[in-house]
């Protein structure tokens, strides 16, 4: 018996990071067609393998073996966050700490995702490997639900092994779509069951079909240096204003702001108001680019991004932002159909230069 899993990377729309500071916000945000997959079979001893595929077929990058018995599984900084998505499911399953005494299991993971593009791509290796040990103990699917599956994604990689990253990245991988996220009561990032699941609203039911033009900046950047200092200033600033009152202090006042962009751009989306949208995604993107000046990015949002992102405006998008933390990581555009050519070769124009 064996199993194949596929799931997409994601991009925010708007609102983010939302995802990241929680609080009273939300995103608007999306599953593309840029997939990160696994193979998974029974086998007698717990083997893991990060594979790359070549024109020549799949070559292993990483590889290790273990036994069920050592389960907490220990980290060596090679493929850690399978580890941590296997520790985690134990931690919290019981049905999968029976089983696993039976047999254990082989886990292929490869990915088509470039590696800290802003696209979630961490989350997606603990997706695919919870999402395959699902399938191939035969969990029972109410308690090992989809909801489940997000939410240990974000244990697995904050508690386990310390990423600081968005909800939205744990939770679109999994039902798709495109979708307004609602991560009200999740601030403090508790215990699951301990605070309320992501509210997703998919919105793509509406035939939206949004005109978006997406690159690479080709700088890698990773989430967590960004997340990492800019949730510990916001949880100082809320905190002291919910104690002493007065006026919001920036970190809230930035947070707000985008998350308005996400609910007036979910109206936005569902009449189709490109203009609009895309006004919203340009407030978005200077809130982000303020908020990471106020935090000490020298650079803002990423000196690249920018560029990137005067460059579409420059030739007629509606509007154009970061997805990810910023600082590196990927950035897309909103435009009319027969524009993206156009937009496409501007960036290229950049790139060159």
């Amino acid at each position: 018996m064996a199993f194949r899993v596929k799931v997409p990377s994601r991009i925010n729309l708007l609102g983010n990071p939302g995802d990241a500071n929680e609080g009273d916000f939300a995103t608007i945000s999306a599953a593309i067609n840029v997939y990160a997959y696994a193979n998974i079979e029974k086998a007698e001893k717990i083997i893991l393998e990060q594979k790359i595929q070549t024109l020549d077929g799949f070559k292993t990058l990483l590889r290790s073996e273990h036994t069920c018995k050592e389960i907490p599984l220990p980290y060596n900084g090679e493929l850690d966050l399978v580890k941590a998505s296997i520790n985690r499911l134990y931690f919290h399953s019981d049905e999968f700490q029976r089983k696993i005494k039976f047999h254990g299991f082989k886990i292929s993971i490869w990915s088509d995702v470039p590696e800290q593009s802003g696209l979630g791509g961490s989350s997606l290796i603990v997706i695919l490997t919870l999402g395959g040990l699902r399938a191939i103990y035969e969990l029972d699917p109410l308690f090992h639900n989809d909801y489940f599956i997000a939410e240990l994604t974000q244990r697995a990689e904050a508690k386990e092994i310390k990423i600081t990253a968005g909800y939205a990245d744990r939770y679109v991988p999994v039902f798709g779509g495109i979708a307004y996220l609602d991560y009200r009561g999740k601030l403090l990032q508790k215990d699951i069951n301990e605070e309320p699941y992501a509210t997703y609203e998919r919105l793509d039911e509406w035939g939206v079909d949004i005109p978006l033009i997406f690159i690479s900046s080709g700088i890698e950047r990773n989430s967590g240096d960004v997340h990492g200092k800019m949730r510990p200033i916001y949880l100082k600033e809320q905190e002291q204003w919910e104690i002493k009152g007065g006026e919001p202090p920036p970190m809230v006042r930035f947070m707000k702001s985008a998350w308005e962009t996400a609910w007036r751009g979910k109206i936005a989306l569902i009449n189709k108001d490109w203009k609009r949208f895309g006004s919203l995604m340009n407030e978005n993107h200077i809130a982000v680019d303020t908020m990471m000046t106020y935090c000490g990015f020298s650079d803002g949002s990423g000196w690249a991004n920018n560029l990137l992102i005067n460059s579409a405006l420059e030739n007629g998008c509606y509007g154009a932002k970061l997805t990810g933390a910023g600082g590196g990581g990927s950035v897309f555009a909103i435009t009319d159909l027969d524009n993206i050519e156009n937009v496409a070769k501007a960036w290229q124009r950049v790139a060159e230069n």
